[in-house]
Order: C-alpha cells, then structure tokens, then sequence
C-alpha cells in the first residue's frame, strides 16, 4: 500500500497510458467490424442484384421458349383436310417441354401445372407428328386411322395453358 501512495503519480499515469490504449484498440476494432458489415452488406446487395437479374433472365427465356412453342404448335393442321401438312411443320423436342415446365415453375405453382399439362398434349401431338412422318413413302400415311378428334382436343387443350403461362409471363 505504501508502494501506491508513494507511487500514485506514476499509477495514474501508467492506468491513463493503458486507458488511451484499450480506447484506441476498441476504436480500431470498431471500425474494422464496420468495414466487414459493409462489405458483407455490399455483398448481400450485389447477391440480390445477381438474383434478381437471373431472375428476369430466366423469366425472358420462358418468354422465348414459349413463343417459339406457340409458333410450333399454330403451324399444326387443326383438321383433316390439312393433314400431309403434318410432314413440314416443326415439332418440339423433350428438351423443350422439360424446359418449359422448369421455367414455368420458377414463376409460380399455377403456371408449373398449366406447362405439366400443356407438356402431356404437346407430346401427344408430337407422338403424332412422328407417327404420320415414319409412315413410308410409297404406300404413304393412313389418315382413316388419324385420331382427328383427338388432335383437335390436344391441339386446344395445349394452346390454352400455354396461353395461361404466356398472359402470366407477358
């Protein structure tokens, strides 16, 4: 104790001195804490930018997508006496239909089920399409056996739920 009083100046001083020195480590680590909240707040930012552009990038894309399917499925004949026309038009592949079902599911449930079920039709017409192009030339296609009545159901049924997702994405 007697060390203390003798020895109080010097105390103070060294206590002040140690003070002024945590003080300035506090400060420095604050300001380093402020710098990595920024940056981590300009990342997040940067994060959403990106998603949100990958967002409009894929809505642009299903756009796309099906314009290119509703062309596609508008060159199909809707009735029999437009039938040999099936040989030239073009028809869409599985990679397509898987495409706009993915892409339609990011934008919502609903327009998700209208591409599944625009799919199934799509497919059948497609299965159809095939079916009257691998018939053989010389003999030709058999159009008494063309399910006609069904075509027209898938044609219409397909046209209708891509029209839902494109009044959705439009």
């Amino acid at each position: 104790m007697d060390f203390l009083n003798r020895n109080a100046a010097a105390m103070q001083a060294v206590s002040s001195v140690v003070s002024v020195l945590v003080t300035v480590v506090l400060v420095w680590i604050t300001a380093e804490y402020v710098k990595l909240t920024r940056s981590l707040a300009e990342a997040a930012h940067q994060n959403l930018e990106h998603q949100r552009e990958a967002a409009q990038a894929r809505r642009r894309h299903l756009h796309s997508l099906l314009k290119t399917l509703r062309f596609m499925l508008g060159q199909l004949p809707a009735d029999p006496q437009h039938g040999e026309h099936i040989r030239r038009v073009p028809i869409c592949e599985n990679s397509d239909l898987s495409e706009l079902q993915e892409l339609s599911a990011q934008v919502g449930t609903q327009e998700g089920q209208e591409a599944a079920l625009a799919t199934v039709s799509m497919r059948w017409l497609r299965d159809r399409v095939e079916e009257v192009r691998a018939a053989e030339p010389p003999k030709g296609y058999d159009w008494s056996r063309f399910p006609w009545d069904r075509w027209q159901v898938e044609y219409a049924f397909a046209r209708d739920h891509l029209n839902v997702i494109w009044q959705a994405v439009d």
